[in-house]
């Protein structure tokens, strides 16, 4: 899809966290996504899914050093060339259910600019669930217990941050120097959920 002023993230955040916005002039998204089921068996299926995309901005003009510098063809903010995904479901019993889902995110830029400084590397996680379902309860349809193991590898990773610029005019006074900065959101390592879901 073509864009004219896309409103897009510019990777800064106001004084109360909230990510901020501007117009990109011209860019375009253009993607796939496929997505699958492979039922291996009456009780084991295979989920997996796709997703690639050129993700662009167009003749996209900046302020560095004081001033406006045309960077041609960059990438947009918080947006991966590429995001997969996989299930393997199994019930090797009634009412119980094993899943392994995992998530692959390409590397992605949290500005407009393609500065190395605002790139978030790429990241692998697993998640581990099991589900079981207790029914013929008198007064309850039926509960639902699970147990969640995120990130079961134990994978430190970044999925998310802010990136921001600022002039620094006061260094040289005959010269203005565009600063980068970047803050970052770490994922927490393995963690565990336990919880219950009761239907009447």
């Amino acid at each position: 899809m073509n864009y004219k002023d896309q409103l897009v993230l510019t990777g800064a955040i106001d004084d109360t966290g909230a990510p901020l916005r501007a117009t990109s002039g011209k860019s375009y998204r253009l993607g796939l996504e496929i997505d699958a089921t492979f039922l291996i068996c009456d009780n084991f299926r295979i989920l997996p899914n796709l997703a690639i995309s050129s993700n662009k901005n167009l003749d996209f003009v900046s302020p560095i050093d004081g001033e406006l510098v045309n960077l041609g063809t960059t990438n947009l903010s918080f947006s991966p060339n590429i995001v997969a995904g996989n299930k393997f479901e199994y019930e090797p019993i009634t009412n119980l259910q094993l899943g392994l889902y995992t998530k692959y995110v390409g590397e992605q830029y949290m500005g407009n600019v393609d500065s190395h400084v605002s790139k978030l590397d790429a990241y692998f996680i697993n998640d581990f669930n099991v589900s079981y379902t207790i029914d013929n309860i008198p007064f309850l349809r039926e509960i639902v217990v699970t147990g969640l193991v995120n990130n079961i590898l134990n994978v430190k990773y970044v999925s998310n941050g802010y990136y921001y610029t600022y002039d620094d005019t006061w260094t040289d006074p005959n010269a203005i120097t565009t600063i980068e900065g970047t803050g970052y959101y770490p994922q927490a390592t393995i963690n565990f959920l336990i919880g219950a879901t009761v239907k009447f």
